[in-house]
């Protein structure tokens, strides 16, 4: 029995070593009938493992149910899909194109092929290069669509009839004077027809003194006066109740031109609210519209050369004036007193403002001055207290703007601050060595100036009535400290005045100054008595003192120094 269990061992492990060896397929038919037949496949289906494109060949593969033995095999490549032709470049009627089949699966290029020109061109509809006028040909051509080469060309002939255009008015007729207009072509501009406009059958009709056609005043309002030497006539007014709201004046009288507005010519014209003035005057005399009251604006034309001293003196209602570009001077007191005064455009040939021409626009906000002006008055522009630009021309060789305020061109003058701004210090510039007359009178924003060590004089009346104006640094080269020069500064306490001064003038710090309560003196007590001090400027003498001492002073008295920047008092 022993040996029968040895035995079946043995055969087994024989048979897994063949199995290992052989294959299952192998063993069995080993196995069946002593390997005389072979094993029977019963295969699945063939699996793709690798797909076949147009130029590789793919692969797949099957396996046996009964064996699991693997059969391969390969796919053959399926080769290009040609695609239709495809054009690359289009053939023109001078050119050759090209086009190519492609692979749509892969895009490889199969072929290529010329495309020949086509020898033909296609023509255009007819383009115009110039069209035809009434009296002159025109030109047209038709051109290759493709290539743009011309084909053909011809002329457009001339139509031979013009276009005519509405009645054109050349001058408009008047109550008295006939006017005229025309048609003209309107390609060539040729005149076809012309026309008299007829004046109106009974001339100038007036109510309240002006026509209704024309809106004209009546010559019966007015005096005319005959200038022989310009062979010329003046105006002015026959009374001030005898003038419309709106008055025009007229152009000529008697067949010669109306050029002056005589001196005092609409003096206190109360009714008069506009006034238009014709081309032909050349000048307005002095006071000619002084005390309009209910004059609201006034266009100055160009003809006009002379606006005389007081001409629009406190016409009160006066808002906007436009001086035109031939007036050369702006007399004095021009517009003095016109308090709502708002906006003024000064012509580019004025070259010269007047004292006091536009003192006391208190509704002023800013004046441009232009290349022309050389001569600019004392208190042209003072007590314009809304006044916050002053600019000029840069191309002016008499006066430059600095930060909105007006000086000299060479920067030596401070000829005006700017009221208006709302600046409460200022430092006057290092270039300045005098301060003109009334060059801050009435500035109510400033509460602290300095005046720089350059300046030589502060002029009269230059900080006049600055009522809150508290301390003043007034620097070592000032030498004369003018008439009223801080007069009525009523909030003024504290003021340094530095060591080179020899003269304080009459009046200079009087009226409500009385709140000055120090006076800080770059100089030693005996510097400072030798300085000339006009009369009535006892504020002075009601101050406390003080003298520059660099120094702790061991004496008694009452001294200051600067540390930085600031007035320290020696305790």
């Amino acid at each position: 029995m022993k040996k029968a269990l040895k035995f079946v061992f043995i055969a087994i492990f024989i048979l897994s070593i063949t199995v290992l060896t052989l294959g299952s397929c192998d063993m069995l038919n080993a196995v069946i009938g002593g390997g005389d037949k072979k094993c029977t496949h019963e295969w699945g289906e063939w699996k793709t493992i690798t797909e076949a494109d147009c130029v590789n060949p793919g692969t797949a593969e099957r396996e046996c149910s009964l064996c699991q033995e693997i059969e391969k095999k390969d796919i053959p490549a399926v080769g290009h899909t040609e695609s239709d032709w495809i054009v690359d470049k289009e053939a023109t009627c001078v050119e050759g194109g090209s086009k190519y089949t492609e692979c749509t699966v892969c895009e490889t290029v199969i072929s290529t092929e010329t495309i020949l020109a086509t020898g033909e061109h296609t023509e255009s509809d007819w383009i115009v290069d110039k069209e035809a006028t009434c009296v002159e040909d025109g030109s047209k051509h038709t051109e290759c669509t493709v290539c743009e080469t011309v084909i053909s060309t011809e002329t457009i002939l001339a139509t031979g009839e013009h276009t005519e255009s509405d009645w054109i008015i050349d001058e408009e007729a008047t109550c008295l004077d006939d006017g005229t207009k025309h048609t003209k072509c309107t390609i060539c501009e040729v005149t076809i027809s012309t026309e008299t406009i007829l004046a109106t059958e009974e001339g100038h009709k007036y109510e309240n003194y002006n026509c209704i056609y024309c809106g004209l005043t009546s010559v019966d309002c007015f005096e005319f006066t005959y200038l022989p030497e310009s062979d010329s006539y003046s105006i002015k007014a026959k009374s001030s109740s005898s003038l419309p709201n709106e008055v025009i004046l007229p152009s000529s009288f008697d067949g010669k031109p109306v050029t002056s507005i005589v001196g005092s010519a609409f003096y206190r014209c109360d009714s008069i609210t506009g006034i238009v003035m014709p081309d032909s005057v050349t000048s307005i005399g002095n006071y000619a519209f002084m005390y309009c009251s209910n004059l609201a604006n006034v266009v100055i034309p160009d003809s006009v050369t002379i606006i005389g001293n007081s001409a629009f003196y406190v016409c009160e209602k006066l808002t906007t004036v436009m001086i035109g570009n031939g007036v050369i001077t702006i007399g004095n007191e021009a517009f003095y007193g016109c308090r709502i005064l708002t906006n003024v455009t000064i012509g580019n040939n004025v070259t010269t403002i007047g004292n006091s021409a536009f003192y006391n626009c208190e509704r002023l906000t800013s004046v441009v001055i232009p290349a022309s002006v050389k001569t600019i008055g004392d208190y042209a522009f003072d007590s314009c207290k809304k006044l916050a630009s002053i600019d000029v021309d840069e191309n002016n060789q008499y006066f430059k703007s600095i930060d909105g305020n007006l000086y000299s061109k060479n920067g030596k003058t401070l000829i005006q601050y700017a009221k208006g701004k709302k600046d409460t210090t200022f430092e006057v510039p290092d270039s300045v060595t005098y301060i003109n007359d009334y060059a801050f009178s009435g500035c109510t924003s400033l509460t602290s100036v300095v005046i720089s060590d350059s300046v030589k004089t502060i002029s009269k009346s230059a900080f006049y009535g600055c009522i809150n104006l508290t301390n003043v640094i007034i620097g070592d080269g000032v030498t004369t400290i003018g008439k009223q020069a801080f007069y009525d500064c009523e909030r003024l306490t504290s003021v340094v005045i530095g060591g080179s001064v020899t003269s304080i003038d009459d009046l200079a710090f009087a009226s409500w100054c009385n709140s000055l309560e120090n006076i800080y003196y770059n100089g030693t007590e005996a510097e400072w008595d030798r300085i000339s001090i006009s009369s009535n400027n006892d504020y002075l003498n009601n101050v406390t003192l003080y003298y520059y001492s660099e120094s702790e002073p061991n004496e008694d008295g009452n001294f200051w120094h600067w540390v930085d920047g600031e007035v320290v008092v020696w305790n």
